[in-house]
Order: C-alpha cells, then structure tokens, then sequence
C-alpha cells in the first residue's frame, strides 16, 4: 500500500509539473513570475513604465479593468534569444502577459506551448476564443496556407495564446498539427486572471413586422 501511495504521490507531482509548463515560456510562469524574477533572469529592461493592458486582437476578452493603469510593463532586447520581449505584471507583482519575439525560432517550439492544442485562427480570434470556450466547440478545419504569415491560437484553462507565423513555404497545405510551416514571429500569451466575467452581449434576432 505504501508503495501504491508512493506511485500516487509521484504521479500527482509530474501532473503538477506538466501544467505550471502549460503557461511556460522558457523560464516565465504566467501568474507566477514576479518583476524581481524577469529583471534576474534578464538583466534590468529598457523600459519600465505604468501601463494599461491593451492586447488589440482579444481585448473584448479581457476585463474593464485592464483598460486601467494598474499594470507595468517592462520591455527588453537582445534578451537571451529574444529579438525583444514585452512582459506586463499586476498590482500584485504576478506577470499576466507575455509578448515575445523571439530570435529565429521553428514552429516546433510552439508543439508544447499552451497545451499543444494550436488551430489555424479565422478572421477575427475573439470569435476563435468564445467559440472554443463554448459547451459545444466546433472543429476548425485544416486549411491552406497561402499568405506570408498567418496566425494559429491555443487556450487552455488559464491562458490565451497567440502566435504569429512568418511563413517561409507560401501555399503549403498544414501538415499534421501542431507543427506549422514557418517560423514564430511574435507569441502573445495573456493569463485568463484578466478575462472578462462578463457574458458577451448577443444581438437580438429581429421580427418580421406583421402585416
């Protein structure tokens, strides 16, 4: 019995492990990473400043209270493989987004990012999102690539995720997901900490007028 509690006690831990490195990016945890942290692992930034948190994309995703200036955000270049990377943290200290582009890196660094779970997004990633967080998500088809870059989005149960593509091989056919062609341009990654409680708004079905 022991040994099964043992095994048990193990398991929980790789479980554990697993799902702090689902809103990993390299050494920043989502809602764990502090301003102390990020400056020790990057050096001081180049700028610190007062902030809202604006993410243009999924902003109707987010709370009121991001459009606030309760954040600060921090940005770095050249930083330990980075071209540069903007990191924006809380009243409390917790990091809540990150927004890094990164210096030459394949797609198949995304394979485990985020759950893995990557889909080609469509014309408007907010509709993406509510789509997928919905009770009965519908499944995005594989579809071709034809522009010099494009974006593929993931979520799971504590983070947004988006990544833009620079596409190296226009007009291929995705292959198997998660790997995409091209390579990682920009990764957005926002802690659903800041998501919107609020039930989205539905326009109302007009009524034909009777006669």
């Amino acid at each position: 019995m022991r040994t099964l509690g043992i095994f048990a006690a193990l398991l929980l831990a790789c479980i554990s492990i697993s799902g702090q490195a689902l809103e990993r990016w390299h050494e920043l945890i989502l809602d764990e990473t502090t301003p102390e942290q990020a400056i020790a692992i990057y050096g001081g930034p180049r700028i610190y400043r007062d902030s809202s948190l604006h993410v243009y994309d999924i902003q109707p995703l987010l709370s009121t209270e991001t459009a606030k200036r309760n954040f600060e955000t921090g940005e770095w270049e050249n930083a330990k493989g980075h071209k540069s990377i903007m990191l924006t943290f809380s009243s409390d200290d917790k990091l809540r987004m990150i927004f890094a582009t990164p210096d030459n890196e394949g797609t198949k660094t995304l394979e485990n990012l985020c759950g893995g779970n990557w889909k080609p997004a469509g014309q408007d990633l907010v509709k993406d999102f509510r789509a997928e967080m919905s009770s009965n998500p519908q499944t995005v088809p594989t579809v071709p690539i034809t522009k010099k870059w494009y974006q593929i989005y993931a979520m799971t149960p504590r983070t947004f995720c988006v990544a833009d593509i620079l596409n190296e091989i226009p007009n291929s056919v995705l292959p198997i997901m998660p790997i995409y062609p091209g390579r990682v341009g920009i990764v957005t990654m926002v802690s659903r900490a800041v998501e919107s409680k609020a039930k989205p708004k539905t326009t109302p079905k007009k009524v034909p007028k009777k006669r």
